[in-house]
Order: structure tokens, then C-alpha cells, then sequence
């Protein structure tokens, strides 16, 4: 009689955190009442959430982890808020309008399933999803910076928020010295930690995988590869190995 012995040999992960804050300005914070209603606006906020919600402002924040990383969790480390004075009843989301629906929708009033809480929304800070950008890992959070109290009627804002988000590494990328350059910079502009980069980026790949590695091919008659070279050199500029292949 045979056995097989199947060897399950653990993965290692390599784990770390970091810890970053925020800081947001109330006076940028603007409510205006209409039919009874407050209409609660921030700079550069999105409005989304559950029909019949109290329609409040959402903040998109990106952070760049280690190349290969993935949120494990998040960690809300301190809050300061600042109370605004009076009592409101919040607009109710009304979900997206078409834009081929000429008529007025039809108002749809506060559920009181959201109307009826202590708190909401109940999370101040939220992972949205940990992406991949070339290589760069990038932890998408939302922030929610109007915490209303639909009860009372009160409205904080949060002024600062300092949390830690912890992540694991599984697979980490590399790039060419030109893909970082290129990539690197645009990442940049989207993270709102650029300064780790230089310690979070995808590690060089070595001489021997960019012998190896090919990302494009141009299949051509020998009498035309000349035409192709400046269509190669750029592709090699922008990052992308790429070889002409005459026939």
C-alpha cells in the first residue's frame, strides 16, 4: 500500500501598521435650511448611503501601504469633534435621478429606521478596499465627518481623527527604475502620505528578470522594423520592455 504525504508548509506574511491623523476645518463646514430641511455641505465631499438616510457629506481618503499589502484592520486611536449649536433635521437621501427622467422625482420622506438612531452613521472611519495601482498598494477610506444625532437634532464635526490601520503583505511587486519614476509620481498625487513613498514603493526588478522579462513584442518584416524603433523606444520610456521581432 501507497501513502502520500502532503506537506502544508505555512505562508509567511510579513505584518505591520501605520498610523497617520487627520485634520478638517469646520468653517468649512456649511448647513443651510430649506422647507425645513438642513442641506449639509463640505469641500470636495460625496453624497451617497441608504434611501431615506439622512443625507451627510462623505470624505474619499487614500493612504499607500507596502507594495503587496492588504487591510487587516482599522483602528480609531482618538477623535476630537466640535458640537455645532442648534437643532436640525438632516435632509433624506433621495438616491440617484436618471438623467433621462425629465419630471420631478417624488420626495421621499426620512425612514425612521436611520431617524430613529442614537448615532449616524454609526462609523466615523471605514476601509473601502485596499487596491493595486502598478504595483502600489493604496488603502481606500472613507471618512464621515458630520456624526448627526437624529434624535436631538445635533451635529459634531470632526475636527480630528487619528487612527492606525494594520495590513499584512502577501505578494509584493517590482518595476523597472522607469515604471517607479513614472507610476511613483502619479501615486503621489493621490495618496494623502506621499512622503512614505520612498519606504512603500515595489522593489527594483533585478538585471535578470529584465533580460527576461519582454512586456510587448512587435512582430514585423524585417524591412519594416526600422519604422517600429521609435514606437519601441517610446514603450521603453514609458516603462514597458519591448523587443522587435523581424520576420
Amino acid at each position: 500500500m501507497r501513502y502520500i504525504i502532503l506537506l502544508l508548509l505555512p505562508l509567511v506574511l510579513e505584518a505591520g501598521s501605520l498610523q497617520k491623523s487627520i485634520s478638517l476645518n469646520p468653517e468649512y463646514l456649511k448647513i443651510r435650511v430649506k422647507d425645513g430641511y438642513a442641506h449639509v455641505y463640505y469641500p470636495e465631499a460625496a453624497y451617497f448611503g441608504p434611501k431615506g438616510a439622512p443625507r451627510i457629506p462623505h470624505l474619499s481618503v487614500k493612504y499607500l501601504l507596502p507594495s503587496g499589502a492588504e487591510v487587516t484592520s482599522l483602528e480609531i486611536l482618538r477623535v476630537k469633534t466640535v458640537k455645532l449649536p442648534g437643532s436640525y433635521r438632516i435632509y433624506p437621501e433621495q438616491g440617484p435621478v436618471p438623467i433621462s427622467i425629465a419630471k420631478q422625482k417624488e420626495f421621499l420622506e426620512p425612514d425612521p429606521v436611520y431617524y430613529s438612531k442614537d448615532t449616524y452613521p454609526e462609523k466615523i472611519l471605514v476601509v473601502k478596499r485596499t487596491g493595486n495601482f502598478s504595483g502600489y498598494s493604496i488603502a481606500s477610506l472613507v471618512l464621515n465627518p458630520v456624526i448627526y444625532h437624529p434624535k436631538t437634532g445635533e451635529i459634531e464635526f470632526v475636527s480630528e481623527i487619528e487612527f492606525r490601520i494594520d495590513y499584512k503583505v502577501t505578494a509584493p511587486k517590482s518595476l523597472t527604475k522607469k515604471q517607479r519614476q513614472v507610476f511613483g509620481k502619479l501615486v503621489k498625487s493621490m495618496v494623502s502620505n506621499p512622503e512614505d513613498i520612498s519606504i512603500f514603493q515595489p522593489g527594483l526588478k533585478s538585471l535578470k528578470s529584465l533580460q527576461d522579462t519582454v512586456e510587448m513584442v512587435i512582430i514585423t518584416q524585417s524591412s519594416f522594423a526600422p519604422y517600429f524603433e521609435g514606437l519601441r523606444r517610446w514603450k521603453e520610456e514609458k516603462g514597458i520592455r519591448c523587443e522587435i521581432v523581424s520576420l
